[in-house]
């Protein structure tokens, strides 16, 4: 990404941007010394071309695009796109991509896991595998994880509950990955999606504890969060803002709508939105002029914003993971928050999602029988404990 000059662009057909031009693409003017000044030795007059370049560029980007920016279709030629010289390579987009193609590969499996079938509509309308299967692969579960498997938090991001489910969430990845990492660096956008990830994760094993989670849809809300911070603290580098917005909202609903379906979390997308929110004002800023990082009070901004962000994100994550730990019972204390993450209707069954529970029963002599949701019993070893993760090994 180069931060002077100027640059207008259009990535994924989602964004038109004035950006920076590399000012090694820009010739010196003709007014510029060719030979050292008497005086003064090569490097000082170096210094002084690349400081004059550099106003140079400052003034073309205050000017902002130019008249002619929509005759090419919004794009005015770039280095990377004019035939001089050897063209740049596009970015590759690499986290991006590999997180499309691991969720993909990850879901071939669940289907082949589940004897290569999907469940009825009924049961499963996203058209994946059941409830059991999700569990045996790594989906989360509030009483699993407080057994112990807190890795569940971080591997149900990799799973999904159907076609629908995955086609949705890797259509939302590519849109806002894609026009993050064409931008940023890619280790800030990882930052940003395993982070809002778990914590989307997190907040959804506190307010609806016996569902079955599963999808990287904390995870891309938490990138919807941070293209909308983006999108206001670099407001001043965007053209056809209502444009912008509008398509993020609308790709933002939808997804809220899917998430009222079983097995997709509302309180993921919208906790992952939050913590991504306030993780963008954090990360992903950019210096609006030269004289602004020069004067200081861009960077002052900038710091505010960073330390804000990261602090709101800390406390926003600290305070779910103690409620998560507690036995505090968030059903009871708001009964109607399952609505938001799953609403009945007569073409699935929002039990589905529950259907990991099974019931234990110890007898005097020791043994126990744990009762599968399938309604199959099955005797544990003599004197087992009756667990969470007992059950899922005995009924799976």
């Amino acid at each position: 990404m180069h931060l002077h000059g100027a640059k207008y662009y259009d990535v994924a057909g989602s964004r038109n941007i004035w950006r920076p031009l590399d000012r090694t693409t820009m010739a010196p003017s003709p007014m510029q010394p060719t030979r050292p000044s008497p005086g003064r030795s090569p490097r000082n007059d170096q210094d002084e071309r690349e400081e004059r370049i550099l106003i140079q560029n400052d003034a073309l980007y205050n000017a902002g695009p130019p008249a002619n920016a929509n005759a090419t279709n919004g794009v005015v030629p770039t280095p990377s796109t004019t035939p001089a010289g050897k063209p740049k390579l596009l970015p590759q987009f690499k986290f991006v991509w590999s997180m499309i193609g691991i969720n993909t590969l990850i879901f071939i499996v669940e289907i082949a896991e589940n004897g290569w079938t999907v469940e009825s509509l009924k049961v499963n309308p996203l058209i994946g595998p059941s409830a059991q299967v999700l569990l045996s692969m790594g989906a989360q579960r509030t009483d699993l994880i407080k057994d112990g498997a807190w890795w569940r938090l971080f591997t149900a991001m990799f799973l999904h509950a159907g076609v629908v489910h995955l086609l949705f969430n890797m259509a939302a990845l590519y849109q806002l990955g894609m026009e993050l990492e064409s931008t940023f660096d890619r280790r800030r956008i990882a930052t940003i999606y395993f982070a809002t990830g778990i914590i989307g994760a997190i907040v959804s094993g506190f307010f609806v504890p016996d569902v079955v989670g599963v999808g990287a849809s904390g995870a891309i809300f938490g990138l919807f969060g941070a293209t909308f911070a983006e999108f206001m603290l670099n407001w001043k580098l965007y053209t056809n803002r209502v444009c912008h917005m509008t398509n993020l909202v609308v790709v933002a609903l939808v997804n809220l709508g899917i998430g009222l379906l079983p097995f997709v979390n509302n309180f993921a997308h919208l906790s992952g939105f939050i913590s991504g929110l306030s993780l963008g004002f954090a990360m992903l800023s950019l210096p609006l002029s030269r004289q602004d990082r020069i004067m200081g009070t861009r960077t002052r901004k900038q710091r505010l914003l960073g330390w804000g962000g990261m602090l709101f994100t800390a406390f926003f994550a600290i305070l779910f993971i103690a409620l998560f730990a507690s036995n505090t019972n968030a059903m009871a204390a708001c009964p109607w928050c399952k609505y938001l993450d799953c609403v009945p209707a007569p073409w699935w069954d929002c039990d589905a999602t529950t259907s990991g529970q099974c019931l234990g029963e110890k007898f005097n002599n020791g043994t126990l029988r744990v009762t599968c949701p399938s309604g199959r019993n099955v005797t544990a070893p003599t004197n087992s404990e009756f667990t969470a993760a007992l059950c899922t090994s005995l009924c799976t």
